[in-house]
């Protein structure tokens, strides 16, 4: 008797990869999905505005957008770069908002799923821990941040 053998024809090990900006703030690395970014500029002056949500603290004016200042540096406990510092918009809900990055151009990079571990610490935003060159760099997400912020509010 003959059994019949089914045939995996088409089905191949395919890899799982994601696009991730990476970038620095106080000399520390950190990555972001690159369909979360909006884009990287120079500094504009920004402006201290009073508030209760944690590290929303300035606003800048791009043209005539006005974005909120996240503090990722204070978030982290780092000492954000003062000489030409770059500004990353980061998507918040139907806008974005600006990041005070160090002044090494970000890059963008393509990750293996495989590489990415789930978030194990504390930090607000944190989704994950991408290890690339033998670096552990977290893995951000403004969206999951502002709905963060939203509930606790």
């Amino acid at each position: 008797m003959l059994r019949s053998a089914k045939q995996s024809i088409g089905k191949t090990a395919t890899r799982q990869a994601v696009s991730l900006i990476v970038f620095t703030v106080g000399g520390k690395a950190f990555a972001m999905k690159a369909e979360e970014v909006g884009g990287v500029e120079s500094w504009p002056a920004s402006m201290p505005v009073p508030g209760t949500t944690p590290y929303l603290r300035e606003l800048v004016r791009r043209g005539r957008a006005i974005h909120a200042v996240y503090d990722l540096a204070g978030q982290w406990s780092l000492a954000a770069e003062e000489t030409s510092p770059l500004c990353l918009l980061a998507k918040w809900g139907a806008s974005e908002v600006a990041l005070r990055v160090d002044s090494q151009i970000p890059s963008l990079e393509t990750a293996d799923v495989d590489m990415i571990q789930p978030a194990t610490g504390s930090h607000p935003g944190l989704v994950g821990t991408w290890t690339h060159q033998g670096m552990d760099i977290p893995l951000l997400s403004f969206r999951q941040l502002e709905q963060q912020i939203r509930q606790a509010a």
